[in-house]
C-alpha cells in the first residue's frame, strides 16, 4: 500500500474520534466504551508491572551517559553541556559574549572592558508567545537579556543559532544603558539524543506483541532539533527541542497506512505531538504533562 504524508493532526482526529465531543454517554456508543474498558485493562495492568519494579517508580534521577555522535556541533554540546552551562550568547560589532548556568549564574563580557558576573538571573514574565526575558541586577549593574526566536546567523559560529539576541547592560555609575547584538541559543540536552522504545504512552503498556509491523520508536537528533520514529503502524517526522527540563515536540508530518490497532497508534502520536512536556531520568525516560506521566521511553542504543 502506498504511503501517503499528511499532517498527523488530522490522522488522529479522525481516528480518535470514539472521544469526541459528539459522544454523548459511553454506554449510547459500543465502540467508545470498548475504547474505554481497553483504557481501563491497560491500566491495571500498568499498575501491576509498577509494583512489580518492571516500570521504574524512583524520584531520583539517575546518571546518564551521554552517547557519542560523530555531528558536527556534538563535541561543542557536550563540552557546554558538561561544564553546566544551558544558554549561550554572542555577537560582534564590538564583541561580546553571554553564558547562563543551570543555576542561573551568569557571565557577560565584552571587547569594550565591559563585564557583568552575577549569581542570580531571574526570567519575567512573558508577553509574548516568542519573545523570553531575562534580568539580573547586582551592585556593579544591572542586565537584560531579550531573545526573540527566529533563526540567527552571526558568522562566529559554522551552525546557526534559535535566538535573535539583545543584551542591555547598565554599569554602576553610567547613565545611560549600552546595548548589544547578537544570536544565542539553549544547549539541547545531549542526554536525550538516540533511539528510544515507547513503552508506555499514556495508559497504555505497550508489548512487541500488539503490532504486526514493528516496535513503537521515537528518534532524537538534539544537535539538528529533529524527531523521527513510528507509532507501531506509520512513521513520522516532526522539530524537537530542548531546555530547562523540557521538551518542545512541534506539528509531525507522516504517512498514512492502515494497520491493526489503529486506536493504540492514535493514542502514541497524540500523547506529544506539537506539545511541551517536562522530562526526567529515571530508570527510563519520563515524560509528563503536569502531573500526569504521558510517555516512558526506554534506550535502544
Amino acid at each position: 500500500m502506498k504511503a501517503l504524508f499528511i499532517i498527523l493532526s488530522f490522522f488522529i482526529g479522525l481516528t480518535l474520534s470514539c472521544g469526541s465531543s459528539n459522544v454523548i454517554t459511553v454506554e449510547q456508543n459500543p465502540h467508545a466504551k470498548a475504547h474505554q474498558d481497553m483504557h481501563m485493562e491497560y491500566k491495571k495492568e500498568i499498575l501491576k508491572k509498577e509494583a512489580e519494579g518492571q516500570i521504574d517508580t524512583f524520584d531520583k534521577e539517575s546518571y546518564v551517559k551521554i552517547n557519542e555522535s560523530d555531528h558536527p556541533k556534538a563535541k561543542y554540546v557536550n563540552g557546554k553541556w558538561q561544564q553546566g552551562i544551558r544558554f549561550i550568547a554572542m555577537g560582534k560589532e564590538p564583541s561580546w559574549w553571554f553564558e547562563l548556568d543551570k543555576d542561573k549564574s551568569f557571565r557577560f563580557k565584552s571587547d569594550t572592558e565591559h563585564s557583568l558576573n552575577s549569581d542570580g538571573m531571574t526570567r519575567l514574565t512573558d508577553l509574548q508567545p516568542n519573545i523570553i526575558t531575562y534580568l539580573a541586577s547586582a551592585p556593579q549593574g544591572d542586565l537584560l537579556l531579550r531573545l526573540t526566536e527566529e533563526k540567527c546567523t552571526n558568522g562566529l559560529t559554522d551552525f546557526p543559532f534559535a535566538f535573535k539576541v539583545s543584551a542591555e547592560l547598565k554599569l554602576e555609575g553610567n547613565l545611560v544603558a549600552e546595548t548589544y547584538m547578537g544570536c544565542g541559543d539553549f544547549i539541547p540536552d545531549p542526554r536525550l539524543n538516540g533511539k528510544w522504545q515507547i513503552i508506555k504512552a499514556d495508559t497504555l503498556l505497550l508489548h512487541s506483541d500488539q503490532f504486526e509491523n514493528r516496535v513503537p520508536e521515537l528518534n532524537f537528533d538534539v544537535y539538528e532539533g529533529l524527531v523521527s520514529g513510528n507509532d507501531g503502524c506509520n512513521s513520522f517526522r516532526g522539530s524537537l527541542s530542548s531546555r530547562d527540563q523540557e521538551i518542545f515536540f512541534g506539528m509531525m508530518a507522516g504517512t498514512l497506512m492502515a494497520c491493526p490497532h489503529m486506536d493504540l497508534s492514535s493514542v502514541i502520536t497524540a500523547s506529544f505531538m506539537n506539545k511541551k512536556l517536562n522530562y526526567k531520568f529515571k530508570k527510563d525516560l519520563v515524560l509528563s504533562e503536569g502531573k500526569k506521566e504521558v510517555l516512558v521511553l526506554r534506550r535502544l542504543e
